[in-house]
């Protein structure tokens, strides 16, 4: 007897789908500064990127041509007005893959020691170079919440990656089909005997041995009491400095620093080495003239929720000040560290008095520019 037999079988193909983050890609704006204050004549397809203080804005004027008030400073682009950042203040740009290609524009960083700085959660991944207008790009060493820390006040437009959602994956099912031919004459076979094969199964126990138990010690370690750094600065308020003293308390009364600056003058540049009391304090600043009763200045980027200032031991951070309304004669806070004798640890104190709170800069809720214009 002779058996032909053919089998045709369909083989399933497979899919693999991989997720990768992707660069948006988006054309840069043009952009060219063009100077402050003055007049000036754009060509068609452009227009007019203007600073304004008070409030501080980045505003969009149609060409061709625009007059700019003094202190305005004024660029010429092809796209839209990109995000207004104020000193100290963060930018929240969502969560990234490891190895983000983050591209970036930006406007209006004069050259100082303000650096701003993009983080990846708490580690810095990236400094900004300065200038009217600058850019950059680099790629994120990790994932986690990208973040950008405007130490001084810029216009900015940020593109970065994405991932892309995975595609459902197909199903391609295999059908087999037989084809079966016999020829020859049949022959009877004798009838097998069906004795079913039940196998033997030892189970063998190993005894595991309890793992050795380790009971963490826990050793108390003091953080270190790391000092401040802060600027009194003129620039988001648009004004500028009254001859005499300026001077920095935590609330509650304690002075910080005195600043001593002559009219016209806005910053007073960073101090460093500055001891608060607190992790985190509230701040306020007073002008003190030679003649005549303290003013209480206005703070254009306080601590969330309140009217003060704010100060973290380790960091960096400018009071932005203002003059306050002219019909208003504030009072400083009565210094209630009166008597008191700073060379002891003032975490020894009976605080019952006071409320310390911690702060935390908060990130803006300015949304992200684009690229794209």
């Amino acid at each position: 007897m002779k058996r032909y037999v053919s089998v045709l079988v369909a083989i399933a193909g497979i899919i693999l789908l991989q997720i990768v983050p992707q660069q948006k890609t988006a054309a840069a704006p043009g952009v060219e500064f063009l100077g402050e204050g003055g007049s000036y004549t754009i060509e068609a397809g452009k227009q007019f990127i203007v600073k304004r203080l008070g409030p501080f804005v980045f505003a969009n004027e149609s060409g061709p041509t625009y007059t700019a008030a003094a202190g305005e400073r004024v660029w010429a682009s092809t796209g839209g007005a990109p995000s207004p950042l104020r000193p100290g203040t963060w930018l929240d740009l969502g969560e990234v893959p490891e190895n983000c290609a983050v591209s970036y524009l930006a406007i209006d960083d004069d050259p100082d020691d303000r650096i701003n700085v993009f983080y990846v959660g708490g580690t810095a991944v990236h400094e900004m170079p300065q200038g009217m207008v600058t850019g950059g790009q680099f790629k994120t060493p990790k994932a986690g919440n990208l973040r950008l820390f405007a130490a001084d006040s810029i216009g900015i437009w940020v593109d970065q990656c994405r991932v892309e959602e995975p595609s459902p994956t197909p199903t391609v099912e295999a059908t087999a089909t037989p084809t079966v031919e016999l020829t020859g004459t049949a022959s009877p076979s004798p009838t097998p005997q069906s004795t079913p094969i039940v196998p033997q199964l030892t189970a063998t126990v190993t005894p595991t041995q309890e793992p050795t138990r380790v009971t963490p010690t826990a050793t108390a370690t003091k953080k270190p009491r790391l000092p401040a750094c802060l600027r009194i600065n003129f620039e988001v308020s648009g004004g500028e400095a009254l001859a005499g003293t300026y001077e920095v308390r935590e609330v509650g009364g304690r002075l910080l620093y005195t600043w001593y600056a002559q009219s016209g003058w806005r910053d007073s540049g960073w101090i460093r080495g500055i001891d608060i009391s607190f992790e985190n304090v509230y701040i306020e600043v007073f002008y003190v003239p030679a003649d005549g009763p303290s003013v209480k200045m206005d703070i254009h980027n306080p601590a969330p929720g309140t009217p003060y200032g704010w100060l973290s031991r380790g960091s960096c951070h400018a009071l932005e000040v203002g003059w306050p309304d002219p019909t208003i004669t504030p009072t400083p806070t009565p210094d209630a560290f009166d008597g008191y004798n700073d060379e002891f640890d003032r975490e020894a104190l009976d605080l019952q008095r006071f409320i310390w709170p911690e702060i935390q800069p908060a990130p803006s809720s300015t949304p992200a520019g684009s690229l794209r214009g």
